[in-house]
């Protein structure tokens, strides 16, 4: 933070403010096979950086079971989120920031042409380090959210349980950590959306590459999103053969819109679905778990950003002794298989959805009092 050592970042920040939250819940038995929840809750927020805040976050829902095999849920509910101290105080830091930005790669001595199609890849350019800093915002105000779900449950029988739960969600006001590449952009064309005084990217006068920039949080505009999210659960005694149990869970995000604007799934970072399937084997004292995941491609844009499906397995193999010691040994990522190298908010994979470790093989040893 103070510069005195070479290549080395970091950051502080000092605030305080008061919280007072207050929270009630009612449970209503309506009927015999009906119940109701009501809960309510105030958070005030005082003597801080950001100035004063009261909000109230207010829930209703319900429960319904017709028959004994089948149960029908749902809820509203309101939420609300301040700004963390860190985002209002934080002493400003160093980032060495990825960017892409036909200037600043032009000024190393490369055409245009060169600059847009990276190796030979239409469309593709050349991720560029620039120094960033990371400045607080203490104009940050709250978000507020609505939710709304519905769903039902479904067990016609000992072995199996099916559920499916649909949702809505909007977000007002939402706090937004801004990239490098997104002041760079809405610097160069205003009309992506507006910054801050304080949030500027600095260019070489001759050149116009760029030597410095400023970035931040921001509230900005509205989320909403929707989708449904299915689950599976199967559980069979197979006798002497043991005990077989499966957990299949899907989840499929319809539409996901900033500020109103076009519907960001199946762009790069926004895959519209994702499942996984658990299978565990108990016999005697052991126990065989085998998982499946699975990310969807994600197709639309730029070519240079087209992501393909993704999906790893796991093995792991537990043996339980008497004297409540654990062995495991296990496989993460079972393929070894590595994200594709496709920049994302300037990093050279989106480290949010993949993981760049590989195979991981690992072994533990736990043993319980």
């Amino acid at each position: 933070e103070a510069g005195i050592i070479e290549g080395s970042a970091g950051n502080s920040s000092a605030g305080s403010r008061d919280e007072v939250s207050s929270f009630f819940e009612v449970s209503l038995p309506v009927l015999k096979n009906l119940e109701m929840n009501v809960a309510a809750r105030r958070d005030t927020y005082k003597n801080g950086p950001g100035g004063n805040g009261t909000a109230d976050s207010p829930k209703i829902s319900a429960r319904w079971q017709p028959m004994p095999t089948l149960t029908v849920r749902g809820s509203v509910s309101e939420g609300f989120r301040v700004p963390t101290l860190d985002q209002l105080t934080q002493k400003p830091s160093f980032s060495a920031d990825s960017i892409t930005d036909d200037a600043t790669c032009m000024s190393y001595g490369y055409t245009l042409t060169q600059c847009n199609n990276w190796g030979g890849k239409a469309g593709v350019k050349p991720a560029i380090q620039v120094d960033g800093k990371v400045i607080a915002n203490g104009l940050l105000g709250p978000e507020t959210s609505k939710q709304k779900s519905f769903g039902v449950i479904f067990k016609p029988v000992n072995w199996i349980s099916l559920t499916a739960d649909a949702y809505n969600i909007g977000i007002n006001n939402r706090i937004a950590t801004l990239s490098a590449q997104t002041v760079i952009n809405r610097t160069l064309n205003p009309t992506l959306g507006p910054l801050p005084p304080a949030f500027a990217v600095k260019r070489d006068p001759a050149t116009g590459a760029i030597t410095s920039l400023v970035r931040g949080s921001v509230n900005e505009g509205t989320v909403d999103t929707n989708g449904y999210d299915l689950t599976a659960r199967t559980d069979f005694k197979l006798g002497d053969m043991g005990r077989l149990q499966n957990l299949l869970q899907y989840s499929n995000v319809n539409s996901y819109t900033i500020n109103d604007g076009e519907n960001l799934i199946g762009y790069q970072g926004n895959p519209g679905t994702r499942w996984s399937l658990s299978n565990m084997w108990s016999y005697q004292r052991v126990q065989t778990a085998l998982t499946f995941n699975h990310i969807a491609a994600q197709s639309l844009g730029a070519a240079s950003t087209h992501t393909k499906a993704y999906m790893t397995t796991n093995l792991s193999v537990t043996y339980r002794h008497p004297t409540k010691t654990t062995v495991s040994v296990g496989v993460r990522n079972l393929e070894g298989k590595l994200p594709q190298l496709i920049t994302y908010d300037g990093r050279p994979w989106n480290f949010g959805l993949y993981d760049g470790l590989g195979r991981q093989v690992y072994f533990r040893l736990t043993q319980a009092l």
